[in-house]
């Protein structure tokens, strides 16, 4: 199979293999009679995955006059986005339309929006099609969606994963921005650009989860100073193997860093109040 991201509807398509392809490749497919530019993502040995009415073929390798005429059309279709937004507009729907691009051949335009909640846009599309004398597909995306495809980059300084190799968005919870002790962090110290919960987040867990199984509980009380001191924990540093407790001594509050080693007392593990974000101990 060919792995294929169409350049006009943003769309990753499968189709048969063809001798002569090698993944990155740009190529000019026919997409039911439309042409456009597609990247090729992956060439494998996988077998087709039955037929369809969908009819998408590699037509050729693209040339610098195929990338040309794209970047063109593009331009052009982005200068359709002003009367389209009115066209919406009129039809009374909630929706901001923020991207545009137009097949090599011109006779279909693809028009990428947002919207707060599902648009039913079926009566829309008559409308466009009426207006610019093409055929029209429209397609809403999420946050996630538009940041991914705007190929920005990340707090990090690189691309972003989701543009880059992320082929589905991983679900990320404050559950695991929890197991990682990272709640005391800003918003946008852990979102993304999409403004969601960053998805390398989800890269660390496992092994955040497994340093946790010994960790005391925050605001548990534990002894330390060989048992001859009670205190409070305000936090854990699983990395460094430490844990921060606040006590009392001669009538002044005392923050200290506490090696995880020298806590003792009967105290309640992060494994034994959390089982659900802690992964069990092999045996």
């Amino acid at each position: 199979m060919i792995t294929l991201l169409l350049s006009l509807t943003k769309e990753i398509v499968e189709i048969p293999t063809e001798a002569g392809y090698e993944a990155n490749n740009f190529v000019v497919v026919s997409d039911n009679g439309v042409q456009e530019i597609a990247q090729i993502l992956a060439v494998d040995e996988r077998p087709a995955r039955g037929e369809s009415d969908r009819v998408i073929k590699i037509e050729r390798a693209a040339a610098k006059v195929d990338i040309d005429k794209a970047a063109s059309q593009h331009k052009i279709a982005r200068n359709l986005i002003p009367r389209a937004q009115e066209i919406v507009k009129e039809a009374g729907l909630d929706m901001y339309i923020w991207d545009a691009n137009t097949s090599l051949d011109g006779k279909r335009s693809s028009f990428l929006f947002l919207a707060k909640e599902y648009i039913d846009f079926r009566d829309l599309v008559p409308k466009l099609a009426t207006e610019f004398g093409q055929r029209i597909h429209l397609q809403q995306v999420g946050p996630r969606d538009r940041a991914k495809l705007c190929q920005s980059l990340g707090i990090c300084g690189r691309q972003l994963c989701c543009t880059n190799f992320l082929k589905k968005f991983p679900q990320i919870s404050m559950d695991i921005v929890r197991a990682q002790h990272l709640g005391y962090r800003s918003p946008d110290k852990i979102s993304g650009q999409c403004g969601r919960l960053l998805c390398c987040l989800q890269y660390e867990l496992e092994a955040y989860q497994e340093l946790n199984h010994d960790f005391p509980c925050l605001n548990e009380e534990v002894k330390f100073a060989g048992g001859t001191k009670t205190g409070r924990v305000l936090s854990n540093d699983v990395l460094s193997g430490v844990v921060k407790v606040l006590f009392q001594e001669n009538n002044q509050r005392i923050l200290v860093n506490v090696p995880l080693t020298e806590i003792s007392g009967k105290y309640k593990t992060i494994a034994e109040r959390f089982p659900e974000q802690v992964l069990p101990k092999e045996k």
